[in-house]
């Protein structure tokens, strides 16, 4: 089975299929238009983009049981945590309804991979490696680190809240 990580950025929506039994990943970019008009026009292009991406991801998503997604609640500033809350808000829409999903606050991600919430992205990147994630990951770009991380994370969460539950 599969875990999904998402990671969200006004550039592009990273992918991240997580196999949950070997930890390896498969990356998917959605790259977002960047058209040279006001923000909030290039938003409503953005989702729409958003949309039409994670339709052609339809058969992948078939083995997926858990999405992760990015929390945009964590960050502090005005436009910029608009923005990605109204990106989110596209990919929670578009998303098939029968999936879970679970926001995922950065900081909660970053200790799960075993560092402190306010780590660098290099630090992510390196954890991710450590902790047996695909050799190929060597190549990706950062945001799919943290996608993969997001992953990650949500897997843990969701394992240690099953052994919580009474039988």
């Amino acid at each position: 089975m599969t875990v999904l990580g998402i990671d969200i950025s006004t550039r592009a929506i990273d992918l991240v299929y997580l196999d949950e039994d070997t930890l390896h990943g498969h990356w998917q970019r959605i790259p977002l238009p960047q058209p040279a008009i006001a923000p909030a026009s290039r938003r409503i292009d953005q989702a729409r983009a958003i949309r039409h991406g994670l339709r052609h991801e339809g058969e992948r998503l078939e083995t997926v049981w858990l999405v992760a997604v990015e929390d945009p609640a964590a960050y502090r500033g005005g436009q910029a945590t608009k923005a990605l809350g109204i990106l989110t808000g596209a990919v929670y829409a578009t998303l098939p309804t029968h999936l879970t999903i679970l926001p995922v606050r950065v900081q909660e991600w970053r200790r799960e991979l075993g560092l402190h919430p306010r780590a660098t992205k290099t630090d992510a990147r390196h954890a991710a490696l450590a902790l047996g994630a695909n050799p190929r990951l060597s190549d990706w770009p950062q945001d799919a680190y943290d996608a993969w991380a997001i992953a990650h994370a949500a897997l843990r969460i969701n394992t240690r809240a099953l052994e919580r539950s009474p039988a």
